[in-house]
């Protein structure tokens, strides 16, 4: 069973989001969920960009339960462990990417 992805973000906002994602062809996205799922349920072609390579599994996994017609192109952006909303756990790995 998919789990269901949200839009975090205000109803005017997800209102936006809708209305310019319906307009595109191609679509850009630095973090997934459920702006990611909306566009696929569009069948728009996405580029999602992700530092979470757990919530990147679980969500890409949705698309195709759902059966969405939208194209997810994954891009895992490897920053070391990440916590909440994939902002990085340590700071002392992104120092080492850095050199």
């Amino acid at each position: 069973m998919f789990k269901n992805y949200t839009m975090a973000c205000t109803q005017m906002c997800n209102e936006y989001v809708q209305k310019k994602y319906s307009k595109a062809r191609i679509i850009v996205e630095y973090g997934s969920g459920g702006s990611t799922l909306l566009a696929a349920s569009l069948g728009k072609y996405i580029v999602a960009v992700e530092s979470s390579s757990a919530w990147f599994l679980d969500l890409l996994g949705s698309p195709a339960e759902q059966n969405l017609p939208g194209t997810i192109v994954p891009i895992w952006a490897d920053i070391g462990p990440t916590k909440d909303w994939g902002f990085p756990a340590d700071e002392r790995y992104l120092e080492k990417l850095a050199q």
